[in-house]
C-alpha cells in the first residue's frame, strides 16, 4: 500500500466531509471565533484550574459552559474554568491537526467530529488519553455504539454529543388521506407494498432517497451487521450492501414508489424547502434531523412522526446510528492537570444529569438509555408537540440496536468518496447500470487503488 501522511489523509477526510456534510452545520459566532482565538484568557474564577476547549459550534459551547457550571457546584475544591475557542469546522480541525503534529499548541481538551477521528484512532500512537477509568462508572446506562465509535487498541477515547438514531419520519397527514397506517409496516416488503399503495390513493411519493449522501445505504447496512470496510479493506460487493444499494434502486426505477430528493441530500437548501411540502410519505434520517424540522418547518408541527427503520429480515437491527463528536483530553495538557480534565469531560458527556441537557439544550437524543425514560426530559416541549409524545418511547426502543458503519475505520473515507462521487451519480442520480454491477466493480477498482 502507498503510504499516505497524516496530513494527506486529513485533507482527503476533510474534503469528503465538506461536500457530503455541508461543513457539518458548524456556526462561527459564539465564544471566541477564530480571529480573537489567540487572545489572552483573563480568568474570572478565584482557584479555578483553567482547562483550554477547542469546538466548532456554538451550542457545543453552550453546552460545556453548563457542564462548568454544574461541575463547579458539585465540586467546590475542584473548580475549573474553560477558555473556550469557537472555530469554523474546517479551521478547528486544521489547527488541532497541525498542533498535535508538531507537539505544541493544542489545548487540553477539544471537540473532534467522528469524520475526522481516524485520522487519529489509526495512529500507533493516538494524542489523546484514554477515558476507560473515568467512564467506568457510567458504561452500564450508556448506549455502547455512542463510545464503541471512538475506541482503539482497547481503549476508549470519548463520547458522542447525541446517538444519532437513524429513523423513519412519516408524513401524518398523507398517512391518513391513504388510509395506512404506518405502525404495519414491519419489513421493508411491507414498505414497498404500503409504497404502492401511497402513490396510487394519494399521487405521492413513499419516499425521499438521497443522490450525494449516504445516510439511506448506511443504514440499511448496518442494520443487517455489515460494514463498507473490513479489516481496512473494502467491503461493498456483500450481499448485505447489494440488497440495500438495489432496493434504494428498485424504489425509484423499478417499483417508482421513491424519487430522488432535491438537492441530493438531506442537508441541501433545496431539501430543505421540500421538507415544508406533503409531497413525501417519509424520510430515512438521524434523528438529530428533528431540528431541522423544527427549524425550517414549523408549519409541520403535529404532522410529523418517528418510527424504527423496516428490516430485511425479523431480527435485523431497526436503527443505525448517524453522525458525531467525541470530546478528547489531548497529550499536551499538563500532567498535573490530566485527571481533572478526565474526569469533569466523562461528567460532561456520560453524566445524567448533562446527558438530560443534550435533549433539553441540544436538542439530541441522549447517550444514555435511562435518561430517556427519564422525567428531566419528558415534559412538554416544542419538540414532543411536534413529533408526538410517543418520540422517546421510540428512540427508547430501538436505542440498543443503532452499531453503525465504522467512520473511522482505515480507509472508510476512501470508500465512502468514491461510492457518493462513483456510484450513485449512476445508479440513483441516474441508472446507467445496476446496483449490483456498480458496486461490483467499484469493489475491484477500490481494491486495487487501496493496494
Amino acid at each position: 500500500m502507498k503510504k499516505i501522511t497524516l496530513l494527506s489523509l486529513f485533507t482527503m477526510v476533510m474534503f469528503v466531509i465538506l461536500v457530503a456534510c455541508g461543513d457539518n452545520g458548524a456556526t462561527t459566532n459564539g465564544a471566541n471565533d477564530a480571529e480573537n482565538a489567540t487572545e489572552e484568557f483573563a480568568p474570572t474564577i478565584e482557584g479555578a484550574t483553567v482547562l483550554t476547549f477547542w469546538t466548532f459550534g456554538d451550542t457545543h459551547a453552550e453546552y460545556f459552559q453548563y457542564a462548568q457550571e454544574m461541575w463547579n457546584e458539585n465540586n467546590p475544591d475542584r473548580l475549573i474554568e474553560l477558555d473556550i475557542s469557537v472555530m469554523p469546522f474546517s479551521a478547528m480541525h486544521e489547527n488541532l491537526l497541525m498542533a498535535l503534529q508538531s507537539g505544541t499548541g493544542a489545548p487540553d481538551i477539544s471537540d473532534v467530529e467522528v469524520g475526522m477521528t481516524g485520522v487519529y484512532l489509526q495512529e500507533a500512537n493516538v494524542p489523546f488519553l484514554p477515558q476507560n477509568e473515568v467512564l467506568a462508572p457510567f458504561m452500564d446506562n450508556l448506549i455502547y455504539s455512542r463510545v464503541q465509535m471512538y475506541e482503539a487498541n482497547g481503549y476508549y477515547f470519548g463520547v458522542c454529543y447525541h446517538v444519532g438514531s437513524v429513523v423513519m419520519f412519516y408524513n401524518r397527514y398523507l398517512f391518513e388521506q391513504a388510509d395506512l397506517d404506518w405502525n404495519d409496516i414491519v419489513t421493508w416488503d411491507d414498505f414497498v407494498e404500503m409504497g404502492h399503495l401511497m402513490r396510487e390513493r394519494t399521487g405521492a411519493y413513499m419516499i425521499q432517497v438521497e443522490g450525494a449522501n449516504l445516510f439511506n445505504w448506511e443504514a440499511m447496512i448496518a442494520q443487517q451487521g455489515q460494514d463498507f470496510t473490513l479489516d481496512g479493506r473494502p467491503n461493498i460487493a456483500t450481499p448485505e450492501a447489494i440488497r440495500a444499494m438495489t432496493l434504494i434502486q428498485d424504489m425509484v426505477y423499478e417499483y417508482e414508489i421513491a424519487r430522488v430528493m432535491p438537492g441530493l441530500q438531506i442537508d441541501s437548501e433545496e431539501f430543505y424547502a421540500e421538507i415544508t411540502t406533503n409531497n413525501f410519505a417519509s424520510l430515512i434520517a438521524p434523528a438529530w434531523y428533528m431540528g431541522r424540522y423544527l427549524n425550517l418547518a414549523p408549519e409541520q408541527s403535529g404532522n410529523i412522526a418517528i418510527a424504527p427503520l423496516p428490516v430485511f429480515e425479523v431480527g435485523n437491527n431497526r436503527s443505525a446510528s448517524a453522525g458525531g463528536t467525541m470530546t478528547v483530553v489531548t497529550n499536551q495538557i499538563n500532567p498535573e492537570n490530566a485527571d481533572l480534565a478526565l474526569e469533569f469531560v466523562a461528567f460532561a458527556k456520560a453524566s445524567y444529569e448533562m446527558s438530560a441537557l443534550q435533549w433539553n439544550l441540544l436538542g439530541f437524543d441522549p447517550v444514555r438509555r435511562d435518561v430517556l425514560l427519564s422525567p428531566m426530559i419528558r415534559v412538554p416541549s416544542e419538540a414532543l408537540e411536534f413529533f408526538g409524545e410517543e418520540t422517546f418511547d421510540v428512540l427508547y426502543d430501538i436505542a440498543t440496536e443503532t452499531t453503525g458503519v465504522r467512520m473511522n475505520a482505515a480507509n472508510a473515507f476512501t470508500v465512502r468518496d468514491h461510492i457518493v462521487t462513483n456510484v450513485l451519480p449512476n445508479i440513483i442520480v441516474e441508472r446507467t447500470m445496476d446496483a449490483e454491477t456498480a458496486l461490483r466493480e467499484a469493489q475491484e477498482l477500490l481494491e486495487t487503488l487501496i493496494d
